[in-house]
C-alpha cells in the first residue's frame, strides 16, 4: 500500500511524509495495549490515517484483544460513518447467487461507526452480561445525512434499516431519518427494512438497493453478508487448514492471500487520491470527523484499508497480521 502511495503522489503530484505507529496486534506484543499512547499521540499530528488490519489468531484468545485498540481508534477520530461498498470485482470468484441476481450489483452499506451496541455501558459477570445499545439524535441524524448526500451521486436511494417494532434505540432512529433528515431530501426515495427482513432481502433481490444505512451491529453483520454476494471470502478464515492432498483448500489460501495483496495496493492509491483531493481542506479535517465519497474506481470488495475508516471493504483480511497504523501528514 505504502509503495501505491508513493506511485499516486507522483501521478497527482504531491509528496507524503509518512510514519509508522505500532497498532492491534504487535503493539499487544510490544506494549501490552493494542492503542499505545505513542500512536495515540501521532494523531492529531496527521491528515490522514492508513491503517491495515489489526488482527490474527495469535491473539483471538486473550484478556487484551487487537479490537479493543479499533473501537478506540474509531471514538478517538470521530470517525462516524463507515463506507462499505458492495459491487462485483471480479467474475472470476464467483457469487454464491444465480448470475441474474449479482450482474451489475452495485450497493453502498453506510454503517454507523461510534455508536450502539459496540460503545455503550457494557457489563460482565459470572452470571449475567450486559451491553447497552444507545444512540442519540445528533449521532443518527449525521449518518443518515451522509447517507442522503451519497445517494444524490447515485441512484437517488437509501433504504433505511433498524429493527423498530421491538429495540428503543431502532425506534428513534426511524424517527429521525424520517422527521428530521427525509424532508430536506424530496429528491431520494427512502425506504425502510427491519434488520432481520434485510438480510433475506441481500439474498432475495441485491440489485434493488443503492445506498443502506444502519446502525454500528446491524452494519457490521449486513456488510459482511454483502462481500459474500460480491463473490469475496468474506467468511472464510485465514485459519483454513490444508494438507498436502487437501490443493483445495491450498488454492483458497492463495486466493485469499492474492486478494489481500491486491486490496492492500488499491488501499495505498486510495490513500493518495484522498489526499490529493483534500490537501486544502487538512486544517479543518482535523477538527471535525471525515466522511468522503468513495470513487468507484477503489470500490472493491476487501477489509484491508480504513482511511479515516472510510473502508475499502468485505471482511477478507480481517485476520491477516499486517497489524500497523500509519499517519501521512502532507506536504505540499
Amino acid at each position: 500500500a505504502l509503495s501505491v502511495l508513493a506511485v499516486a503522489g507522483d501521478v497527482y503530484g504531491f509528496s507524503a511524509e509518512v510514519t509508522e505507529h505500532p497498532f492491534g496486534g504487535n503493539a499487544i506484543d510490544s506494549h501490552n495495549d493494542p492503542f499505545p499512547a505513542e500512536t495515540r499521540a501521532a494523531l492529531p499530528l496527521a491528515d490522514a490515517v492508513l491503517k491495515g488490519a489489526v488482527g490474527g489468531p495469535k491473539w483471538d484468545s486473550g484478556e487484551i484483544r487487537p479490537e479493543q485498540g479499533l473501537l478506540a481508534l474509531r471514538a478517538e477520530l470521530k470517525v462516524f460513518a463507515n463506507i462499505r461498498p458492495i459491487r462485483q470485482w471480479t467474475k472470476k470468484i464467483g457469487s454464491p447467487l444465480r448470475d441474474e441476481l449479482v450482474d451489475g450489483l452495485d450497493m453502498i452499506i453506510i454503517r454507523e461507526l461510534t455508536g450502539g451496541l459496540y460503545f455503550g455501558p457494557k457489563e460482565l459477570t459470572d452470571e449475567t452480561g450486559m451491553d447497552t445499545c444507545r444512540y442519540s439524535v445528533e449521532e443518527v441524524e449525521r449518518v443518515a445525512r451522509y447517507a442522503f448526500d451519497l445517494a444524490r451521486t447515485r441512484r437517488g436511494k437509501v433504504c433505511s434499516v433498524d429493527k423498530q417494532n421491538v429495540l428503543s434505540s431502532s425506534k428513534l432512529w426511524r424517527n429521525v431519518v424520517i422527521e428530521r433528515v427525509a424532508p430536506d431530501y424530496p429528491d431520494v426515495e427512502l425506504s425502510h427494512q427491519l434488520v432481520d427482513s434485510m438480510a433475506m432481502k441481500l439474498i432475495e433481490q441485491p440489485l434493488a438497493y443503492d445506498v443502506i444505512v444502519t446502525e454500528n451491529m446491524f452494519g457490521d453483520i449486513l456488510s459482511d453478508e454483502g462481500a459474500v454476494l460480491a463473490g469475496s471470502i468474506g467468511f472464510r478464515s485465514v485459519e483454513t487448514n490444508f494438507t498436502e492432498d487437501e490443493s483445495m483448500n491450498l488454492r483458497q489460501w492463495l486466493l485469499f492471500l492474492g486478494l489481500t495483496l491486491l486490496a492492500a495496493m488499491l488501499g495505498g492509491a486510495f490513500a493518495g487520491w484522498w489526499l490529493f483531493q483534500h490537501v486544502d481542506a487538512r486544517v479543518q479535517l482535523k477538527n471535525q470527523p471525515m466522511v468522503v465519497s468513495l470513487p468507484e474506481a477503489f470500490a472493491v470488495s476487501a477489509d484491508v484499508l480504513n482511511v479515516l475508516d472510510v473502508r475499502i471493504d468485505g471482511d477478507v483480511s480481517a485476520r491477516v497480521p499486517v497489524n500497523q497504523l500509519i499517519t501521512v501528514p502532507i506536504r505540499d
